[in-house]
């Protein structure tokens, strides 16, 4: 993924199918890979578009400021390691 995330912050169009082809990995790993970000708090989901509309979901970096002023939350401060089963 190529992109200036503090230009597009919360506007990142990242689909499960083109992490798994750019990783070489199933969707399933790669679906599983969103959640894990999104549980401890790395990425949040900004945008779901219906299903017809064939688009991908807009993700936010929680580390980073989005263009619209808006500071970063930092929600991967509360992550532990120990919050995840391996």
């Amino acid at each position: 993924m190529k992109c200036d995330p503090h230009s597009r912050n919360g506007r990142i169009a990242y689909s499960v199918r083109q992490a798994a082809e750019e990783c070489r990995v199933r969707e399933k790993t790669a679906s599983a890979a969103f959640d894990e970000l999104q549980d401890a708090g790395f990425i949040d989901l900004a945008m779901v578009y219906p299903r017809n509309e064939r688009k991908a979901r807009e993700w936010r970096l929680t580390f980073f400021p989005s263009p619209n002023g808006k500071q970063p939350t930092d929600d991967w401060k509360g992550w532990h390691t120990n919050n995840f089963e391996a």
